[in-house]
């Protein structure tokens, strides 16, 4: 990203709308990414990703400059996600509600029943990883998602998560190892 987003914050060189709009369009993907790491749901990441930039703008102002704005904007985004996931769990648990609806059942067959169970094959896969991915530690979820997903070397990571390069390896290396454990656990 560009450095003009940090220099226009301190100068107050663009109108605001022209900041917000620069900020959003250089940080969409970004948010909407790692929103669908956090959430299965392609609607419930447009909803975190449209409340993220809700809250980008309004607290656009305690923005302190001590670092990137991508950085502040991946801090923004990880908390979000996690106190949603945090609510969500708890309305499931005082509202017991366990089932929950396949909104994205097919219409028809396809005709090849080999692209069928490849399909069925890789459809099950990623709901296993993703089911094991919900089992970690968030701090070990979160360091996991920004290194192999978003690709962040681990300085980044560090200063996303506010802590030592030392931990977010530790954190990753475990991470790792949890994850081993419960796809291990799946195979048998």
């Amino acid at each position: 990203m560009s450095g003009s987003i940090e220099k226009n914050i301190e100068n107050k060189g663009k109108s605001n709308l022209t900041l917000l709009e620069e900020i959003y369009s250089q940080n969409k993907s970004l948010v909407f990414n790692l929103c669908c790491r956090y959430f299965s749901d392609r609607a419930e990441a447009e909803d975190a990703c449209h409340d993220i930039f809700l809250k980008i703008f309004k607290n656009l102002d305690s923005f302190r400059e001590e670092s990137k704005i991508s950085t502040w904007i991946y801090r923004l985004t990880i908390n979000h996600c996690l106190n949603c996931i945090r609510r969500k769990k708890i309305l499931n648990w005082l509202s017991l509600d366990i089932s929950s609806a396949d909104d994205d059942k097919r219409k028809g067959l396809p005709e090849d029943s080999i692209n069928i169970e490849s399909e069925y094959m890789l459809k099950e896969k990623t709901e296993l990883l993703n089911h094991a991915l919900e089992k970690l530690p968030e701090k070990q979820k979160t360091a996991l998602l920004l290194h192999r997903y978003e690709e962040l070397p681990y300085s980044e990571i560090a200063k996303i998560m506010d802590c030592s390069i030392s931990s977010v390896e530790s954190l990753i290396f475990r991470a790792k190892q949890n994850l081993t454990k419960q796809l291990l656990k799946y195979n048998k």
